[in-house]
């Protein structure tokens, strides 16, 4: 009577050691492959998000009006465009700035009405011949911008902020927003 040894052959903890290395490649590579960030297309009428606050809410195809005076954080992932407006009666004067420190590769508009459809259409190109009026155009924003708008009409005021494609990273930027009580025209 002869006895077999227990345990495996070594031709057994092969495949077994071969079988297991394969199923953590898969794991490994299902891992990475889950970490990609997708890109969504760069619409305007799409936004990644918009934050209120200290509260972020993910947006819809309209665009939220925010009240002045404004200090609040965007989140700018690559390759979107968040938007918001806000509402001025002539005469009131605007003081604004936007900072974010990790690079100068994203844009902002501030637009009425006609050239924000004309922006969202057709794109950023599409300012150059608009019938509307764009009143700040920074590309690119640099470390920190400031701005004042002379509201020159009563109506709504498109904020606009894009992180195009490319080698950029997504951003988070501080903007705030305020406006002196004294008029322009009195």
């Amino acid at each position: 009577m002869s006895i077999a040894p227990l345990g495996l052959s070594g031709r057994d903890v092969n495949e077994r050691s071969f079988s297991l290395m394969m199923l953590m490649a898969i794991a490994i590579f299902a891992l990475i492959a889950l970490m990609i960030p997708g890109k969504p297309a760069l619409r305007a009428d799409t936004h990644a998000n918009d934050t209120v606050g200290n509260q972020t809410h993910e947006a819809t195809v309209d665009t939220p009006t925010y009240s002045i005076p404004l200090t609040t954080e965007i989140r700018l992932p690559l390759a979107t465009t968040v938007s918001f407006k806000v509402r001025l009666v002539d005469g009131e004067i605007l003081h604004g700035s936007l900072l974010e420190s990790s690079g100068t590769c994203f844009t902002f508009f501030v637009m009425d009405e006609d050239a924000f459809l004309d922006h969202s259409k057709y794109g950023p190109s599409s300012l150059a011949k608009t019938q509307g009026e764009v009143y700040v155009s920074a590309t690119p924003v640099h470390h920190m911008t400031e701005f004042v708008i002379d509201s020159d009409r009563t109506g709504d005021y498109y904020f606009v902020l894009t992180n195009p494609v490319g080698t950029c990273h997504g951003k988070i930027v501080s903007i705030a927003l305020e406006y002196q009580t004294d008029r322009l025209n009195d």
